[in-house]
Order: C-alpha cells, then sequence, then structure tokens
C-alpha cells in the first residue's frame, strides 16, 4: 500500500503564501458515496478545486453527513500532474450489506482512494504526481510550476525551498467495517502530518490495519 506523498514536508519563511498560491483549498465537496449500515457510517467527499488550474489527488471520508470543512484538505496544481493510466485497484465493496451499492478504490501512485456507487470502476480521470520535487517560481502569478529536476537553474533566486514530499508513517483511523454485514473488512486512514505539512486525501486499506508506508 504505497502512502508516499501525503504531504508537503517542511515549513519555511514564505510556506502561507506558497501553500494559498500552489496548494488552494477546495470551493466546495462533492459526495462520492455513502454507506449508512454498520457501526459506524461512511460519507465520502470529493473536492472541487477553486479553478481548472487545480486538480484533486484524494477525498476526504466522514462518519457524519455533514460536509467536512474545505480546510481540511488541499488541492495541486494542474501542472504538477498527469493522469492515472493503470487500472485503479478495488480495495473494498460491500457485496453481503445490502442497501446502496457502493465500492472503495486505490486511485494512484499515492495511494489515494475513491469511493463509487457500484462495484465496477469510477468513470472518472485520477491524477498522480509528475515527480517528488517541485521549483517553485515565486513570480509566477499563474501559478505554473516547473517540474523537470534539470531546470533548478531557472529558479536560483526563490527564497522558498521545500524539498518535496514524501513518506507518511503515522495514521488515525477513521472507518472500518465493523458490523456492515459485508463479505469482506476494510478500514480509511488519515495522515498524522507532521507540523507543516498538508492534506490531499484518506487512504483505504484492505481488513482494520494501518497503511504501510513505502510498500505496495
Amino acid at each position: 500500500r504505497d502512502t508516499k506523498v501525503t504531504g508537503m514536508a517542511r515549513t519555511s519563511e514564505h510556506i502561507k503564501d506558497v501553500l494559498a498560491r500552489y496548494m488552494p483549498h477546495p470551493k466546495r465537496f462533492h459526495q462520492q458515496w455513502n454507506k449508512q449500515t454498520g457501526a459506524e457510517e461512511l460519507y465520502c467527499w470529493k473536492p472541487v478545486p477553486p479553478s481548472k488550474r487545480f486538480v484533486s489527488l484524494g477525498v476526504v471520508c466522514t462518519t457524519t453527513p455533514e460536509d467536512p470543512p474545505v480546510e481540511s484538505i488541499r488541492c495541486v496544481p494542474r501542472a504538477w500532474v498527469k493522469p492515472v493510466t493503470d487500472e485503479v485497484t478495488q480495495i473494498w465493496n460491500d457485496s453481503g450489506s445490502g442497501g446502496r451499492a457502493g465500492a472503495i478504490w486505490r486511485t494512484n501512485a499515492e495511494g489515494m482512494m475513491a469511493a463509487a456507487q457500484r462495484h465496477t470502476p469510477p468513470n472518472e480521470t485520477f491524477y498522480t504526481l509528475r515527480t517528488d520535487e517541485f521549483f517553485i517560481n515565486p513570480l509566477d502569478d499563474q501559478s505554473a510550476a516547473d517540474i523537470e529536476r534539470e531546470s533548478k537553474a531557472k529558479f536560483e533566486l526563490v527564497t522558498v525551498v521545500d524539498p518535496g514530499f514524501g513518506f507518511c508513517t503515522e495514521f488515525t483511523k477513521v472507518w472500518d467495517s465493523t458490523k456492515s454485514g459485508a463479505d469482506t473488512e476494510s478500514s480509511v486512514w488519515r495522515p498524522r502530518l507532521p507540523e507543516g505539512a498538508v492534506f490531499f486525501g484518506d487512504l483505504a486499506t484492505t481488513g482494520h490495519g494501518p497503511p504501510v508506508a513505502g510498500s505496495e
């Protein structure tokens, strides 16, 4: 289960400006699916980016029907990502539990999840980061970023220097399928981010154990 790329790894003098420009909060959420049977209810929310220049990598999960706060997650520039071309992997479905059919999927190399109101793969485009490091031009008002490692020389005067993205090793359980009646078990986890890091989405596992950083 690859849990890579769950947040910015370090703070910097201008981190608030960098986050506001390059990793804004969504403008709202769209509920992908919910499961209201079991020990706890599950609601899966897809962020709606603030403009077409940004995309969301993952989703936020809750155990209540209220929308999560938009401040709970961040989007990334479209220039930083590429469409996922591999087939998404089903982590769990609710077969055996009755009610509205649904399933949870792993969607990209970062281990992000999505939910769908059926047991067939979601019919949407998912994104994955082009690389682990990004060199940001703070004078670029269009929020474009040069994502080529060899282009670092172009940004010699940049004062914001962050090492990029990395693994998260600690998680808090958001939900599990206990008493759902489903034929298999699953759980949803949220990264415990260090100070200065940002959140891009929850992760799902088969069974009730947490994700393992860096494993497939």
